[in-house]
């Protein structure tokens, strides 16, 4: 065993308190401090959060868009910067599979993307995906198919036109119109 030996100092230590006396405002220096913060105040209550959502909403295209053949977008975004990116995706996941219930059909994410809030600017989630029967075909949402088959008679035209000018020759003309052609009979 071995003795144990503990040395200590001792010494007075005098503190001293002083009471911080914070400087009287008075007059013009009260009157901008009372601006100041007035100013703040109505400058927090004035901000529309409705306004900020609907115009970034607008700025990203927000929503269900048809991006033809089968594939589709869906961006949500936060109604405030407190509102995380995981919970937008679940949102936007619900949204999807709700649609592959109704339309009786499988999704494929393709890609993905996301921003996180920041001064003025609200969180988003964005998802590419693609929607294909039992069949492993590509299915049109019962919604888009009018404006599917909108887009697939002005491609038609479109085609049809630059093989009219010298463009492209009939082989390739059939090639590119064979789809567009399946989409406005409904095949």
């Amino acid at each position: 065993m071995m003795p144990v030996l503990c040395f200590g100092q001792t010494q007075d230590i005098n503190v001293t308190v002083k009471e911080d006396k914070t400087p009287d405002i008075s007059g013009a220096a009260a009157a901008r401090a009372d601006r100041r913060s007035e100013s703040t105040a109505n400058m927090m209550s004035g901000i529309d959060m409705n306004a900020i959502y609907n115009r970034q909403y607008k700025e990203v295209g927000g929503g269900l868009k048809f991006n033809g053949n089968g594939t589709y977008r869906i961006i949500e975004l936060g109604r405030s910067g407190f509102v995380g990116k995981k919970k937008l995706r679940v949102k936007i996941i619900k949204q999807i599979d709700r649609i592959c219930f109704e339309e009786k059909c499988k999704y494929e994410i393709l890609k993905e993307d996301s921003r996180k809030a920041g001064t003025g600017i609200l969180p988003y989630y964005e998802i590419h995906f693609s929607l294909k029967n039992d069949k492993n075909e590509y299915v049109t949402i019962k919604e888009f198919k009018e404006n599917d088959k909108d887009s697939a008679k002005k491609k038609l035209l479109e085609l049809n036109e630059l093989k009219n000018q010298g463009i492209i020759t009939q082989e390739e003309y059939d090639k590119a119109a064979a789809p567009h052609k399946k989409i406005l009979l409904g095949l």
